[in-house]
């Protein structure tokens, strides 16, 4: 699996965050953990709930809807998420690809 440095940063620097984006008063932090798995283990009994720290790009996309995200972090994260999956199958990003890719790189979390 191929990732960025860089995104890897944004991708931990989100899950930094998501404690206290969580929206309690309908899902518990592991829901959220049991939701993001790889897909993978989705559906596996006997898959263990893994940690924050070990969640992927896609799972982070795939439980947003759990996360009190504004509509420019769920664009960061879904940026994120397409970037990540072109580069791991090798292809590169196009122009406009790399360009939301720098923005979204750019900006914190916390800015909205």
């Amino acid at each position: 699996m191929f990732s960025s440095p860089l995104i890897e940063e944004a991708r931990a620097a989100l899950i930094r965050l998501v404690p206290g984006m969580l929206r309690t008063q309908h899902f518990t932090l592991r829901d959220f953990r049991e939701k993001a798995r790889s897909p993978h283990w989705r559906n596996a009994e006997d898959a263990t709930v893994p940690e924050l720290e070990e969640l992927e790009l896609g799972g982070l996309s795939h439980a947003a809807y759990m996360l009190a995200l504004t509509t420019a972090q769920r664009h960061r994260l879904r940026t994120l998420h397409t970037a990540r999956n072109t580069l791991s199958h090798r292809t590169p990003l196009d122009h406009a690809e790399l360009v939301a890719l720098t923005e979204v790189l750019t900006t914190d979390w916390a800015a909205g």
